[in-house]
């Protein structure tokens, strides 16, 4: 079931997925005191603990869940076409992956690890 409700969120636009994701977090925050409060504790352990920035974090979760319904079931070209890599110092090393018809394969280099600190 859960298969199915995935590979039917990859289809929606990402947009939509964004806002219904972020809906999901929002209320999973309102909704679920053990969210909450991993969320205060997590917030106030970082010294960052504002109610305004636990909801926008709680927004943000929702939406990376959502979001992964569509990198693991939506259509590679799509995912192509939505994701973009503009500047890093790992820029060069990302290429689609050969072996399989999902996902990127990434090579770090040792040296441009070090060089990155």
């Amino acid at each position: 079931m859960l298969l199915w409700i995935a590979r039917l969120l990859a289809r929606l636009p990402l947009s939509w997925l964004q806002s219904l994701g972020g809906t999901l977090g929002k209320m999973a925050l309102a909704l679920s005191d053990n969210f909450r409060g991993k969320s205060q504790t997590n917030l106030r352990l970082a010294g960052l603990y504002e109610p305004t920035l636990m909801r926008r974090a709680a927004d943000q979760s929702g939406q990376a869940v959502a979001e992964t319904a569509l990198l693991w079931f939506g259509a590679r070209e799509r995912i192509d076409r939505l994701i973009r890599v503009k500047h890093g110092p790992f820029y060069e090393d990302i290429q689609p992956s050969k072996q399989t018809n999902h996902g990127s394969r990434v090579k770090f280099s040792h040296e441009k690890l070090k060089s990155t600190k």
